[in-house]
């Protein structure tokens, strides 16, 4: 499993911080994923690991040791969960998870020990997520972190004579639009409340506290976000309290009609499939159910096959520009970091210096 892999020497990172804490811990122990008994978190404390469960526990670790940080069973909490509404059934109890700024001024305070360099991959896993679940507002202040923690590491990167190449790229896109803006001041709600050209108006988001982020995700002029991919669904312009998927997972007995030397038959089979989820029906707001667009057994939007921007900066940056196929990013990242990447290199070892 990939959470053992990563004790591999030839590849061991140094710092390793998120969710997925029940792929590290043995079978035996409740809440696991593993189906063997091996701890993957004892086998990194053995090897010298800082190994912390919090927040308050990461940013006061050591920086001349390698760090790891588990912080959720399963997927870390957003944004919006975690630092603003705060809910303890939605956060699982778990309190005190970091934000990707922090674990990126963690990282950055550990790998660069290395006097050899270092890569760090640091990701804003839950915009796609959120995307997936139709949650757009989720999806939109997770982005705005990951800007956030770009904006410390450019700032570190220059304080230091701008000595690293800093690369911003999707995996994919996703067909999301934003179509307009949406308001019920009139009394009209729905798609009919959707303002689109000229009858738009700006949306009243607010950031009061000069944090960048909105201070309140539900203003009462907010914008109107559309999917182009999407399984059967109740729209529901308003921010949802707490995350609802917009599907339910059903299975359903079909008849099948199969014909056999000029002879039918008729078997029941069982198929996977999904119906629209009436939690995210808005109280008072029309039902509006929209068909699915895609195949019934999808319960979820999709990925859309649209290319996607990279932006670099720093030594190394000038590798990237026009139309690139992805695969192209890694041999300028091999490029940046002065690496062959013809030759085998499984031989290296990134360790810190004790």
């Amino acid at each position: 499993m990939l959470a053992k892999s990563y004790l591999e020497q030839y590849h061991r990172p140094d710092v390793i911080l998120g969710g997925g804490l029940q792929r590290y811990l043995p079978k035996s122990v409740a809440g696991s994923k593993r189906n063997d008994d091996f701890d993957v978190v004892k086998a990194f404390k053995d090897l010298g690991y800082t190994y912390v469960t919090d927040s308050k526990d990461m940013m006061t670790a050591p920086n001349n040791k390698p760090l790891l940080g588990l912080f959720t069973p399963s997927t870390m909490n957003v944004w919006l969960d975690r630092e603003m509404l705060r809910d303890p059934q939605v956060l699982g109890g778990r309190m005190d998870q970091p934000n990707l700024i922090n674990m990126t001024k963690k990282s950055l305070d550990i790998l660069s020990q290395n006097k050899n360099g270092f890569f760090a991959m640091i990701e804003g896993a839950s915009i796609d997520k959120q995307l997936h679940n139709m949650d757009w507002q989720r999806a939109g202040y997770d982005t705005i972190e990951f800007d956030k923690a770009i904006e410390y590491a450019n700032d570190w990167s220059k304080k230091r004579g701008d000595d690293t190449l800093i690369i911003v790229v999707a995996d994919h896109a996703h067909g999301i639009s934003i179509t307009g803006t949406y308001h019920e001041r009139d009394g009209k709600k729905g798609t009919e409340a959707v303002r689109t050209s000229a009858d738009s108006i700006f949306p009243t988001f607010e950031d009061k506290n000069g944090d960048g982020f909105p201070d309140n995700p539900d203003p009462n002029v907010t914008l109107a976000v559309q999917y182009a991919n999407h399984p059967t669904y109740y729209e529901n312009f308003h921010f949802q309290q707490k995350p609802t998927a917009p599907t339910l997972a059903v299975t359903k007995t079909v008849e099948e009609a199969k014909t056999v030397a000029e002879k039918t038959e008729y078997h029941q089979t069982t198929q996977n499939s999904s119906e629209a989820n009436p939690a995210r029906i808005h109280k008072g707001d029309p039902k509006q159910l929209v068909p699915a667009n895609i195949p019934q057994s999808i319960t979820d939007e999709c990925h859309a096959a649209d290319d996607v921007p990279l932006n670099a900066g720093g030594p190394g940056s000038e590798y990237f520009h026009g139309v690139m196929d992805n695969t192209e990013v890694y041999f300028g990242i091999l490029r940046a970091l002065g690496i062959d990447g013809t030759k085998d290199a499984t031989h290296l070892t990134h360790d810190i210096d004790k």
